[in-house]
């Protein structure tokens, strides 16, 4: 991954600011957040997410989902 990566957390927060640290808890918020053309990368982490939004990624976001062992 060469661009920013930004992080969704079933366990994540509506006001968090897509860091490890404090990821984001929606894809659809992340995916409204995240710049356009700049190889940015959102990591969804494993878990379940109800969306009720959207979800459009823009140009140059590639969205991906953590491996489940089961």
């Amino acid at each position: 991954v060469d661009g920013t990566v930004y992080y969704v957390s079933a366990n994540g927060s509506e006001d968090g600011n897509g860091t490890k640290e404090n990821p984001w808890n929606s894809v659809a918020k992340a995916a409204a957040l995240v710049p356009a053309n700049q190889n940015s990368t959102i990591f969804v982490q494993a878990g379940t997410y109800t969306e009720t939004q959207p979800i459009i990624l823009k140009s140059g976001v590639n969205l991906i989902g953590e491996n489940k062992e089961n």
